[in-house]
């Protein structure tokens, strides 16, 4: 709806940036109806950090954000950051 008033958009994933840095999960032992399986689980893992650099710096160029977190974070935002 933004872009049929001239707006424009960005999509991102967490790999954009290094936005989210994670760790996959490694290949987990199963054991169905007593037989033992290895099970690799795909893309799941555990974060190990946030940078939010990346959209703090797409937010202070655009007018409209969906997050209210994201609008708190650059309210928060040390003035050295700005």
């Amino acid at each position: 709806m933004i872009s049929k008033h001239g707006g424009k958009g960005v999509g991102l994933s967490g790999s954009d940036g290094t936005m989210i840095v994670a760790r996959k999960i490694a290949p987990q032992r199963l054991t169905v109806d007593g037989v033992e399986t290895e099970v690799d689980l795909g893309w799941v893992g555990e974060t190990e950090e946030i940078n939010p650099e990346i959209l703090l710096t797409l937010a202070e160029r655009i007018t409209y954000l969906s997050y209210p977190q994201l609008q708190q974070m650059i309210k928060e935002r040390p003035e050295r950051q700005r």
